[in-house]
């Protein structure tokens, strides 16, 4: 899962998307991500993070 926030990065953020990682892309060398809309199926996470300060990655086990 990343959570992807706007702020001020290592100060004061606030957590406005989440989204999975659904695979890698051994070809370009990036995690596709999955949203809650159809044009965000297969989302590359390099394209993702551009519009955010900040984010973070947890995995679930």
């Amino acid at each position: 899962m990343v959570i992807f926030s706007k702020g001020l990065s290592g100060w004061i953020t606030v957590a406005t998307h989440v989204m999975i990682i659904t695979e890698y892309d051994s070809t370009n060398k990036d995690f596709k991500l999955a949203g809650h809309s159809n044009e965000r199926q297969a989302y590359p996470l390099l394209d993702a993070i551009k519009a955010y300060s900040n984010i973070d990655f947890y995995s679930f086990r």
